[in-house]
């Protein structure tokens, strides 16, 4: 069972830390440390200590206030930013597992039948097939896992690392502020500026990135009632890169 704990704590008489807390490795959260350690704090929380058994001491940041506070657009802008910063190339023997065998999972346990995912699962041998050089992926960065700092203003949060293209994180946002996109008027044309502006601004390719988003968004399911995931999908499929 995976379990997270978040606390505030004041270590060794110096600044105030978050102490957080995993119970139960998983898949996800297993490397999150080792990310950590390689972004060194640029752009992500900063790592004081960790103990190897899923207690990490950080960095305070303020945890009430994310980009889902500021405006989209700006949002966007912090956002790319971030990824910008933090793509590096894994180190030599790095533990992180691939995007490649995790595509090919999905392929695989995928069941055909609905059209999205039966594009999804078309999608994933071309995505493949002489892939850009790979990068540590966050592989969950929206809005919501930025958070304010008082050394920088904004900093990444909650990695779940692994090893792909850049392409690949830009789906979450993509697919982020789903409420507000089950609101709008004109969803599609406002995940087309959402779409347009993201690529512009971290240039990976908007092929790609459509349909990373498309997969990822498919292969992880959708949350709970109302989560807007399903449109998503289908207003992904119709954009034209």
């Amino acid at each position: 069972m995976l379990g997270t704990g978040v606390t505030s704590v004041v270590y060794e008489a110096g600044p105030e830390r978050v102490l957080k807390v995993t119970w139960g490795f998983h898949d996800e959260s297993e490397h999150e440390a080792d990310a950590l350690r390689l972004y060194g704090g640029e752009g992500a929380v900063r790592l004081v200590r960790d103990d190897g058994r899923g207690a990490l001491l950080l960095e305070r940041l303020d945890a009430g206030r994310s980009l889902w506070s500021v405006p989209e657009a700006q949002a966007n802008e912090v956002a790319a930013g971030i990824l910008r910063r933090v793509w590096r190339p894994p180190p030599p023997g790095s533990p992180y597992r691939t995007l490649e065998s995790i595509a090919r999972r999905w392929a695989q346990e995928l069941v055909p039948g609905d059209p999205a995912v039966e594009e999804a699962i078309q999608l994933i041998p071309g995505l493949l097939d002489r892939p850009p050089p790979a990068v540590v992926l966050h592989q969950d960065f929206h809005h919501g896992n930025a958070l304010a700092g008082t050394r920088e203003p904004w900093l990444m949060i909650d990695p779940k690392p692994i090893s792909g293209e850049p392409a690949y994180d830009l789906a979450a946002l993509l697919r982020d502020r789903r409420s507000e996109l089950a609101r709008d008027p004109d969803p599609g044309r406002r995940l087309r500026r959402r779409f347009d502006q993201l690529t512009a601004l971290t240039g990976v390719d908007r092929a790609r990135a459509r349909a990373w988003g498309i997969v990822q968004t498919v292969a992880w399911g959708p949350g709970s009632p109302g989560d807007y995931s399903d449109e998503v999908v289908k207003l992904l499929a119709a954009l034209k890169p």
